[in-house]
């Protein structure tokens, strides 16, 4: 493995310091692309930046931490005029609302996300590094070869995907009377993979990627395609909402029988549950939130098993099959009547 500065020494994401000695093969393509992705040299404080922006030094060191760093000494001049900007920014959002704490909990909110989309580009870029040092390259040679989008470019892309996904969210929550501020009327939808451990402790590391890879990409090809949103991934389980009882249904049948069609995943179990919950930071809370995870946990192989709410509203569709199950002893939530549901078409 190239001899890399941790992130404390780099700057944690900000530029390397002059004082750090270079070693290693990989530290000029890490130059290279610290100069792709910023510009100029590191040398505010922390300190510094909230003095010139006009924030609080805590509040700076907030939302430092609420991005997922490790906090730096006052005195380290680590930061580049990115930062200054970026923190200008926050300083005029503040003033603006006046709730300093909702701005350092969307910080966190919008970091967590970003992190992910940041370990998955690196992961591309690390591999080809890796692959050059392997053919003999030399760390000149690999960093003069090293281009991508600038900066402007990359924030460009991301600012668009985030003002997509913004509108998105407005016309959904804005044109529905019935969502209230942070508590809406849903259908949650949990799925996950039967036996995934036992699975992969016998495949190479290589073959569990591509399987991660196969699992998500028929989540999200599914759950969009019906109109459901997906919330969240956890390993090898997901989790997903819609707005509608039959849509959330429909899907949770779909991507079960798209497991049992797809030789290299194993089969999947679903468990659905509808009502009232609440919207917190992009995921959902609340009893029928811990339902839907319940049912999961007792559904069977390749099987949808939803609450009593759901048969109820959907007993008439001709489009589901329905099956009485006996009551089940729900984890933390005591014995409950559920039923499992088909499609009319895989039944026959």
């Amino acid at each position: 493995m190239p001899d890399v500065p941790p992130p404390a020494e780099a700057g944690a994401g900000t530029g390397a310091p002059e004082e750090t000695e270079p070693h290693g093969p990989a530290w000029l393509p890490l130059l290279a692309l610290d100069d792709l992705l910023f510009h100029g040299q590191a040398m505010h404080t922390i300190g510094e930046l909230a003095g010139e922006s006009g924030v609080d030094m805590e509040v700076a060191g907030k939302l430092w931490k609420a991005m997922g760093f490790t906090p730096v000494a006052d005195d380290d001049p680590l930061f580049v005029d990115d930062d200054l900007a970026a923190l200008q920014l926050a300083a005029k959002a503040i003033a603006d609302s006046d709730d300093t704490r909702e701005i350092v909990y969307q910080t966190r909110v919008m970091a967590a996300s970003l992190s992910r989309v940041a370990e998955v580009v690196s992961d591309n870029i690390v591999v080809n590094i890796h692959k050059m040092m392997r053919e003999g390259l030399s760390g000149e040679e690999i960093a003069q070869l090293l281009t991508g989008p600038t900066a402007q470019d990359m924030d460009r892309l991301v600012g668009y995907v985030y003002r997509r996904q913004l509108r998105a969210a407005l016309w959904r929550k804005l044109a529905d009377p019935e969502h209230i501020g942070k508590q809406a009327t849903l259908t949650v939808g949990f799925v996950d993979l039967v036996r995934f451990t036992a699975v992969t402790e016998d495949i190479a590391e290589e073959q569990l990627g591509e399987l991660i890879d196969r699992f998500e990409s028929i989540v999200y090809d599914r759950v969009t395609e019906s109109g459901g949103r997906v919330v969240k991934m956890i390993g090898d389980e997901v989790m997903f909402v819609a707005d509608e009882v039959d849509q959330a249904t429909q899907i949770a049948v779909d991507l079960v029988q798209s497991f049992d069609d797809e030789p290299s995943v194993p089969a999947a179990r679903a468990g659905l549950a509808w009502g009232q919950v609440l919207a917190h930071g992009g995921d959902f809370f609340g009893p029928v939130v811990n339902l839907a995870a319940r049912i999961v946990d007792v559904a069977r192989p390749s099987t949808v098993v939803v609450s009593a709410e759901i048969h109820d509203v959907l007993s008439g569709r001709p489009e589901f099959s329905w099956r009485r199950l006996p009551p089940k002893r729900l984890k933390g939530i005591g014995r409950m009547g559920l039923f499992a549901v088909s499609g009319r078409e895989s039944t026959e």
